[in-house]
């Protein structure tokens, strides 16, 4: 059997070199389908330490390995010259790691050093030293979760800043996470309905199919829990704008321009009857109301009932 190079210090062990080299070979082969090979280099009351845990014996050195392995793609070790003692080594490695569910399966590097104790040709003690930080917390997958709004999928009235400022967050989106997928970094758009907030609360229009807060929260964190980069809800609501939006566009115009007008023409009748007397042109037997896009024109009264919401003006202009 080839010996693993070493600098040997004090008295010669010639049982160590030919155990280190079975060490290095079984760790440069090893993987989860063959954590049989581990009772020829460990011995039965094998302790076992490094900096993600701590196990003793053979059984349960082999269940921990079989956790460690269960998502690795590959695993490489370029091990350098041990220092040997007695019975005890030390020898530096650099790992070559491809794991699922690191850096989205790209190789990494990870510089270690193992310190072993052999007896009867078997290891008995078994430490690595490494940066458990440069292997995971730098190398985990990390998400980007970008709140918008479903409302950019269908041009709606009063909403051009809304509605412009939330498709520009959505292509925001889908151009970081185009430019992010290399660093292994999702980007996840969360595009809601209504949600019942104290904001949405001064709407004065209808909100069809209204959420609670609390329900959102739950739709959101469940989408994330899947794994989905985009996230919109209630399906009901979104549906029905996605395929409104799949129209061609003349139609969406003259549906928009049609929500519109009626929009207007009910928000206008609502501050008429509100403040009457500021919009009030009289002449003859008419009294004239100039509205934003339209000028009401309603048979004149007596100047008192003018200034009353809910007197006979008000209920004139009602009728409208």
């Amino acid at each position: 059997m080839k010996t693993a190079p070493t600098i040997e210090v004090g008295r010669p062990n010639s049982a160590v070199p030919a155990t280190l080299a079975q060490f290095m070979a079984l760790f440069n082969e090893l993987d989860k389908g063959n954590l049989n090979k581990l009772p020829a280099v460990y011995s039965e009351d094998i302790r076992f330490q490094d900096p993600l845990g701590a196990v003793v014996g053979l059984n349960a050195l082999t269940h921990y390995l079989s956790g460690a392995y269960a998502n690795v793609i590959s695993c490489h070790f370029a091990f350098e010259d041990a220092v040997v003692q007695d019975s005890f080594a030390s020898i530096p490695w650099v790992m070559n790691l491809r794991h699922k569910r690191i850096r989205g399966g790209r190789e990494i590097q990870v510089a270690g050093i193992s310190h072993l104790q052999i007896r009867d040709g078997k290891i008995c003690y078994h430490r690595d030293y490494f940066d458990a930080g440069q292997l995971l917390y730098e190398n985990l997958p990390a998400t980007l979760v970008i709140v918008g709004s479903s409302a950019w999928w269908f041009p709606f009235a009063r909403a051009e800043g809304y509605g412009a400022s939330k498709a520009a967050l959505a292509y925001f989106a889908q151009s970081l996470r185009a430019d992010l997928a290399a660093e292994g970094i999702d980007v996840v758009l969360v595009s809601p309905g209504f949600v019942k907030t104290p904001l949405t609360e001064r709407n004065d229009f209808p909100m069809p199919f209204l959420v609670t807060a609390d329900d959102a929260a739950e739709r959101i964190v469940s989408g994330l829990a899947k794994g989905h980069n985009e996230i919109a809800f209630p399906k009901r609501f979104t549906w029905i704008l996605k395929c409104l939006g799949a129209l061609p566009q003349s139609l969406i115009d003259r549906m928009a321009a049609s929500m519109a007008r009626k929009s207007s023409s009910e928000q206008e009748t609502k501050e008429l009857c509100r403040w009457p007397y500021q919009h009030r042109v009289c002449g003859g037997r008419w009294a004239y109301l100039a509205g934003k896009h339209r000028l009401y024109r309603i048979q004149r009264l007596d100047v008192p009932e003018l200034h009353a919401p809910d007197g006979a003006f008000g209920r004139a202009l009602r009728s409208q």
